[in-house]
Order: C-alpha cells, then sequence, then structure tokens
C-alpha cells in the first residue's frame, strides 16, 4: 500500500508539474469519481464487502469490488480486514491501526499504512478461499500499475485523470480516519469510540462521514438518521437500484 500510494502521488505531482493541469479530463473527473469513489470504494468495498449492506450478486460484488481496487485503498482482502478485523470492534484502541489516537492526524491519514504492512488478515476466511480474492491480494500493486501504464501508453490525459481521481479517493476515505475520529463533528449517539459526524465532509465522502450514525448501527445501510442528514452513498446506491438487487 505504502509503495503504491507515495509513488502515486509523486507521479502525479510530477505530471501535473511537467503537463500542467490541462493534461487531465477535467469533465471527466466527477463521474469517474462517483463511478470509483462511490460505487467502488463506498458501496463495493464498504457497504458490500464489509457489512454485506445489500447482498448483490457475485458478478456484481466483483465488478464493483474491481472498482474499489482503483482506489488507493488496498486489495479487497486488506480493505475488509482492516475495517471489520480492527477498526470497527477496536475502534479508537492501540489495536486500530487508523485512529488518531495512535499517532495523530499523520497515522490517521497516511502513517498507519507502515503499521499495517504487519497486519493480520482477520475476517477473511472465507473470502481467502476465493480465487478472485487470492489474486487481487497478491497482484494488487502490479494491477494498479499495469493499469495506469496501459492507459498511459494510450492517452497520457486519460491516465492522469484516472491518476487524478485515484488519489482523490485515496483521500475521500482518509479524512474520514482524520477528521471523524477527532473532537470535532457532533454525535447523535453514544459508543465507545470518538466516532463523531461531519456533515460538510458527508457529501465528499458518500456519506461515510456520517461516521458515527455509521458506529451506532453498522448494519444499517442508510447512514442519514436525522432530519438534515444525507447519506450520498445509500442515495447512489438506490438509484443505481442496488437497494432492490438480491442475490438468487
Amino acid at each position: 500500500m505504502y509503495s503504491l500510494i507515495v509513488p502515486a502521488h509523486i507521479l502525479w505531482l510530477g505530471g501535473l508539474i511537467y503537463f500542467g493541469p490541462s493534461q487531465v479530463y477535467g469533465v471527466a473527473v466527477v463521474p469517474l469519481w462517483i463511478l470509483l469513489g462511490g460505487l467502488g470504494l463506498e458501496i463495493g468495498y464498504h457497504r458490500e464487502l464489509c457489512h454485506q449492506h445489500f447482498k448483490l450478486p457475485s458478478a456484481l460484488q466483483k465488478i464493483l469490488y474491481s472498482l474499489g481496487l482503483l482506489t488507493l485503498n488496498g486489495s479487497p482482502l486488506f480493505f475488509r480486514s482492516l475495517h471489520i478485523g480492527y477498526h470497527h470492534p477496536m475502534a479508537d484502541t492501540p489495536s486500530d491501526f487508523t485512529s488518531p489516537r495512535n499517532g495523530g492526524a499523520y497515522n490517521s491519514h497516511i502513517g498507519y499504512l507502515r503499521k499495517a504492512t504487519s497486519m493480520v488478515l482477520l475476517s477473511v476466511r472465507q473470502l481467502r478461499g476465493e480465487r478472485y480474492f487470492r489474486l487481487t491480494h497478491k497482484f494488487y500493486l502490479p494491477l494498479n500499475y499495469a493499469v495506469l501504464l496501459v492507459i498511459g501508453l494510450i492517452d497520457t490525459t486519460a491516465a492522469m485523470t484516472l491518476l487524478t481521481v485515484m488519489i482523490l479517493t485515496y483521500h475521500q476515505n482518509a479524512v474520514v480516519s482524520t477528521f471523524c475520529h477527532s473532537k470535532s463533528g457532533y454525535r447523535n449517539f453514544e459508543t465507545p469510540d470518538d466516532s463523531n459526524n461531519q456533515k460538510a465532509l458527508s457529501f465528499l465522502t458518500f456519506g461515510l462521514a456520517l461516521h458515527n450514525n455509521h458506529h451506532a448501527a453498522p448494519s444499517n445501510p442508510n447512514f442519514a438518521v436525522k432530519r438534515g442528514e444525507f447519506d450520498a452513498g445509500y442515495f447512489l446506491a438506490t438509484i443505481c437500484g442496488l437497494t432492490k438487487i438480491r442475490a438468487s
């Protein structure tokens, strides 16, 4: 993970300096962000893979997980293990890799990745038996580099656009660890952790920044529980028909 995220940021900054901002298809950034950050990361990785909110058919799950692979948030096995194996059951304890309590904002935003390299893969025993999850975990780094390389050889601007959105989706998730486990925001529920809600960030994180609501009821697919709250992730899942699809 660390060996992908740091080079990705360096490559992106170098590309912007060398080529200029015009080397990004601006009109494609938001649709691609919705595709990767919304459907891939928040709905695929988080709500379906980790919490089984929608119970989608296997083929559709794999499509969403494959989009999540391009968000710089690790393989499906890594993400589920970090989130379900450590974060939820041990939130804001010394065993929670991503908590700001364990090294401040730097740790929760990116520093935890160096510690997580020694992480034991928890809560993924059943998934490890499936070829898709084994291969995407084993070849996570080369898969990401290969996608960027192939697209870059075809269209440099398209590759820079994808890299821009990949970095955006990484920070989309990281800001939740940094700001939604701090002393700011507001809480609707008394949970044993530091989780809080950040309305302003909820739109940029597809609802995940309604984090105290989520920690209070992880099985609830809609994180908006009070008047004035809006869960963009649940809204996206609804308009895409994912809330009505069930595995046969």
